[in-house]
């Protein structure tokens, strides 16, 4: 069962794109990682995933 699903996400500041067209699945039962650099969007990401607001 997919928990989780992105389809084409795409997320910008001013003219900067953060994501584009961004598509995932996640699993039920599933242990993924977010890695990145400092500064990448991880963070950005989950926050859009889960509907909390930015900073």
């Amino acid at each position: 069962m997919i928990a989780v699903h992105l389809d084409k996400v795409t997320l910008a500041y001013g003219a900067e794109p953060l994501f584009s067209e961004l598509s995932r699945e996640i699993h039920d039962n599933r242990c993924e990682g977010l890695v990145g650099p400092n500064g990448s969007g991880k963070s950005t990401l989950l926050r859009l995933m889960t509907g909390v607001p930015g900073r």
